[in-house]
């Protein structure tokens, strides 16, 4: 199994946590930290994670904490959208120096976040660091990790105009919208990362149940976005309580399950085939 993204250096990892686990087909909440956490995954059949930068500021920590697991965790330098008023000028130096650091694998995440009613402002400097990170991963040849939330059609037509920017592929995160727009950004070369979204009770999944059936197999990567974006269960976690338990990469089994029972393949099918595609995009050796 393999997570092609996750937040494992957030701060809500920094002291004991609660966290979701999936064993034998269970969700089950346990306690831990950090360490214990990615003890855990690895014993469950994890064998690497994708970990992308959110604020600029935690680009150093993403890059610690892949030095503290290396050929495990696998660093991803940039700035997400909701945070780019918070990055200065010298920002952009920084993270193209950054971007030059080994086991860097991608830039991202990068996008547009239009979910919220913002000053247009806000979204100038979006599409501002947009361009400039679709330029940067260009220029040092690596993917892209999209975030796009609410402006599926701004950025795709922004990533249009860049064609010629986007040969070394890329993924767009946490993928929730209909069957068109994968049609759309599919053309565009990208793959699609697949969670947490997809495990959501009818009828919130439904767009995008249709959406995976017509995304091929070998465009999918698997993700929990950890700490966010848990399943839908609302027998065990409630919505208080969502906000206090993590999500943990031994959910991407259960995502396997539900993209293998969409498509009518065996699981293990799902597990082999993601995993080699996220090993193709962002170049990494083989699984152990």
């Amino acid at each position: 199994m393999f997570d092609s993204h996750v937040h494992y250096s957030h701060c809500r990892f920094d002291q004991t946590f609660r966290y979701l686990d999936y064993v034998s087909g269970t969700y089950e909440i346990r306690q831990g930290t950090r360490e214990d956490l990615i003890s855990g995954i690895r014993e469950a059949g994890v064998t690497g994670v994708v970990e992308p930068a959110i604020q600029f500021e935690t680009n150093a920590r993403v890059l610690a904490l892949a030095k503290a697991y290396p050929g495990f965790v696998h660093p991803s330098v940039g700035l997400h959208p909701e945070y780019v008023l918070s990055a200065t000028p010298k920002s952009r130096g920084d993270l193209c120096r950054y971007a030059d650091i080994e086991g860097v694998i991608a830039i991202g995440e990068t996008g547009l976040d239009f979910h919220r009613t913002r000053a247009a402002q806000h979204r100038v400097r979006q599409r501002s660091w947009f361009r400039f990170l679709i330029r940067l991963a260009h220029k040092k040849r690596l993917p892209l990790i999209l975030h796009i939330r609410a402006a599926y059609t701004q950025a795709i037509r922004m990533l249009k105009r860049r064609r010629t920017l986007l040969d070394n592929g890329g993924v767009v995160h946490c993928f929730n919208a209909d069957a068109a727009t994968a049609d759309e950004l599919l053309a565009l070369g990208f793959c699609f990362g697949i969670g947490g979204a997809l495990l959501k009770e009818e009828p919130d999944s439904a767009t995008l149940t249709e959406a995976v059936r017509r995304i091929p197999l070998d465009r999918i990567l698997l993700e929990t976005d950890a700490p966010y974006v848990l399943p839908y269960l609302p027998d065990l976690i409630s919505s208080k309580q969502s906000k206090k338990i993590c999500n943990s990469s031994t959910v991407i089994r259960a995502v396997a399950e539900r993209i293998a029972q969409i498509k009518g393949l065996d699981v293990q099918t799902v597990l082999e085939q993601t995993e080699e595609n996220a090993r193709a995009l962002f170049r990494l050796q083989n699984s152990p």
